[in-house]
């Protein structure tokens, strides 16, 4: 894996390599089994002018601190 900083600073970066082409599979089907819906803003509003995609949450601690160990 490789890093290559987008901005000064530091806070925006690419990390290269982070996933292997099987794990960005399993993390599009998984995705997928569990549905995109609108994205909204803080209120809950959908405002289509400011933000006009769908996604999916997956709230899972074990797999972001997994994520976030393998890029520290």
């Amino acid at each position: 894996m490789t890093k290559t900083t987008a901005l000064d600073g530091h806070r925006v970066f690419t990390l290269h390599a982070f996933l292997t082409s099987d794990e960005c599979d399993a993390f599009v089907k998984r995705s997928e089994q569990v549905g995109y819906e609108t994205a909204t803003l803080a209120d809950g509003q959908v405002y289509s002018d400011m933000r006009n995609n769908d996604r999916v949450i997956i709230d899972e601690q074990a797999l972001a601190h997994s994520l976030f160990l393998r890029a520290s």
